[in-house]
């Protein structure tokens, strides 16, 4: 008997099964809880609490505890589609992964890479289209280490996304259409587009729990996003939404609300478990161990990328290139006399202080800080005339439209910049025109906007991605009593 376990933000899931034929036998579906704030989107905070709830589970079903394997997913899991020179080593695609992922990871040398192959460009191109994955070592460590405490030992470690991707390449193609798949876990949910069996795109969406479950709006301003970008690609039109992690219940109220803006999606849960035996007892949100179950145990996991890391990294330490030198130089000290000794010495250490001053990390710093500050001394002076713009035509407005102004702007904190805002008297909308990092952090926005209890309403309107990558995105913000304060100003 195998297990499969994926640990969630409120609990640790635990399927144990048998292998039969190219499938599974589902022989029991755990769920243990969670202390609150022990884990949060993926991301270990509590190891202490969460080796106790493994250790639990454990003196449960020992048996299954023989053999476990693991998926992993998160915000921490970085995943991007690129384009790489076909005729290079697998090394050479890692660190290029690497240096892919450098302006979002906070450890890029050590991040721990995989990829999988997407589709060949044309062939006098000599180019191949991957889709990277990227995970910090330190959190992979995190992972390993509180099994470890509790005492097991891991078979294997996928990520969650490559989980589902792989289901997606076995089933039947869907032609020149384009059809979304939508993983809802809890707080988050994760969309991949996916074109003739290949991932085009993938988003991240945070969603915002309700009393009765995760809100439908939330579902449908992720699907929302989604569309925005496949016609900002020119992709064909998304045909169906399949969810994972949800109930039908819940897929039809999505349906429900999106029938006038998107009359021509088809809205359905995606049944994984069909033609598995003991299905039943598996809910909807068991599908990250049920895909990793059903992974090939040569598939390549995070373990042997691990490893791989490891040893390139051993490789890669510098080796002694001064032996030789330093050999021949006792050669020459051998047969010169007093002063060409001395004088050898002299030079030799007046270019070690040149070279150990050019090289040195202060004078590189240097040069790095001077070229940041110039660029930001030209993105200031934007700012602040973009600024000065801005305040002239808030003081211009209405008292209404500057108490709105003043919180869109302190609201976006130092990871959004607003571009412009315009305020329309007649019906009590505010139009923000703003940049972010990513989706991730504008949706955060967002959602802190309509916590804000002057507000009463935001309007996520659309977004595009620029060719630099810069998220640029717009929102229409209402506010509480709008209509009788503009006929007060009036």
């Amino acid at each position: 008997m195998k297990a499969s376990i994926y640990i969630s933000s409120s609990a640790i899931k635990l399927l144990t099964y048998t292998k039969s034929g190219s499938g599974i036998k589902v022989s029991d579906y755990l769920s243990h809880p969670l202390p609150d704030e022990a884990v949060l989107g993926g991301v270990i905070l509590d190891a202490a609490a969460v080796t106790e709830c493994i250790k639990t589970l454990k003196s449960k079903l020992p048996a299954a505890f023989k053999d476990v394997t693991l998926v992993i997913d998160g915000s921490f899991v970085y995943t991007r589609r690129i384009s790489i020179p076909a005729k290079l080593s697998q090394k050479m695609y890692r660190r290029l992964i690497r240096d892919e992922f450098s302006d979002v990871a906070t450890d890029a040398p050590n991040l721990i890479c995989d990829f999988i192959h997407l589709k060949t460009e044309a062939k006098d191109s000599g180019a191949k289209e991957i889709l990277a994955f990227g995970i910090e070592s330190a959190n992979a460590m995190s992972y390993i280490e509180i099994f470890t405490a509790a005492g097991v030992d891991l078979s294997s470690i996928h990520l969650g996304i490559r989980t589902l991707l792989h289901y997606v390449s076995n089933q039947k193609g869907n032609g020149d259409t384009s059809v979304v798949l939508n993983a809802v876990d809890e707080e988050q949910m994760l969309s991949i587009i996916i074109q003739n069996k290949t991932s085009m795109f993938q988003q991240r969406t945070r969603l915002f729990a309700t009393a009765t479950g995760s809100s439908t709006q939330s579902l449908l301003d992720g699907l929302f996003g989604i569309v925005s970008f496949n016609r900002s690609q020119n992709f064909p039109e998304i045909t169906d939404s399949y969810y994972l992690g949800v109930s039908g219940a819940d897929v039809s109220a999505v349906s429900m609300m999106a029938m006038r803006d998107y009359p021509e999606i088809n809205f359905s849960v995606l049944d994984l478990y069909a033609n598995t035996r003991g299905a039943e007892k598996m809910p909807p949100d068991a599908y990250f161990t049920f895909l990793n179950a059903i992974m090939p145990d040569s598939e390549a996991d995070l373990l042997h990328c691990m490893k791989i890391h490891k040893k390139e990294k051993k490789q890669d330490r510098p080796k002694n290139r001064y032996i030789p030198i330093a050999a021949a130089i006792l050669l020459i000290l051998g047969a010169a006399t007093a002063f060409l000794f001395f004088r050898v010495m002299q030079v030799e250490t007046e270019v070690a202080n040149v070279r150990d001053f050019l090289y040195s990390p202060a004078t590189i710093q240097t040069k790095a800080e001077i070229e940041r500050l110039n660029i930001e001394t030209t993105q200031i002076n934007l700012l602040a005339d973009s600024a000065e713009n801005r305040i002239a035509h808030k003081e211009s407005l209405p008292q209404l439209s500057r108490e709105l102004i003043s919180t869109v702007e302190r609201v976006g904190g130092a990871n959004i910049n607003i571009m412009s805002i315009s305020f329309n008297a007649a019906n009590g909308i505010l139009s923000v025109s703003a940049t972010a990092p990513n989706l991730h952090d504008a949706s955060s926005y967002v959602e802190r906007l309509r916590r804000e209890a002057i507000i009463l309403e935001v309007y996520y309107t659309g977004y595009r991605i620029t060719p630099d990558d810069v998220f640029v995105f717009t929102i229409e913000v209402v506010k509480h009593n709008w209509r009788d304060e503009v006929n007060a100003n009036d």
